[in-house]
């Protein structure tokens, strides 16, 4: 598995973002208030989508909480590699339950891939469950990020 690029629309403070990963180990070294969580937070939401909450306190709704500073296109997108194919999948968050959209797409092909079995599997099949082991969003970056060689 190996991160190539991520292009955010809108998520946090990030708007219309590119990020570039190299091969091995990728380190974000900023000051405070970057937005080092935020970019976890989005490569996870990349991955495992994010669930949808009544909660009104942004600390325990994370769709609350990462929703844009700047209003507009909520989500983006994360190229991607796994065992020798690369793919692209986008997401756009919507503030109603059941309205975000998910597509995967083979960049060779350019052709919708159902190689994982659902948008809500395929961080699961990828990297096993992590949100659930891993309530705490401190605890998942750390177990993502380590789990990179």
């Amino acid at each position: 598995m190996k991160l190539i690029k991520a292009h955010i629309f809108n998520f946090g403070k990030f708007h219309d973002e590119d990020i570039f990963f190299t091969d091995g180990l990728n380190t974000f070294l900023h000051e405070n208030g970057w937005g080092k969580t935020t970019l976890s937070v989005f490569i996870k939401a990349m991955f495992y989508g994010m669930e949808h909450s009544a909660k009104k306190n942004p600390d325990e709704n994370e769709k609350l909480k990462y929703n844009p500073w700047q209003g507009g296109k909520y989500g983006g997108s994360l190229v991607f590699q796994h065992n020798e194919k690369e793919y692209c999948v986008t997401r756009i968050f919507s503030s109603k339950k059941n309205d975000d959209f998910f597509e995967l797409r083979d960049t060779k092909t350019n052709k919708i891939s159902h190689d994982f079995s659902s948008a809500r599997l395929m961080g699961t099949f990828l990297f096993l469950p992590f949100p659930m082991i891993f309530p705490r969003q401190n605890s998942w970056e750390h177990a993502f990020f380590s789990h990179f060689p």
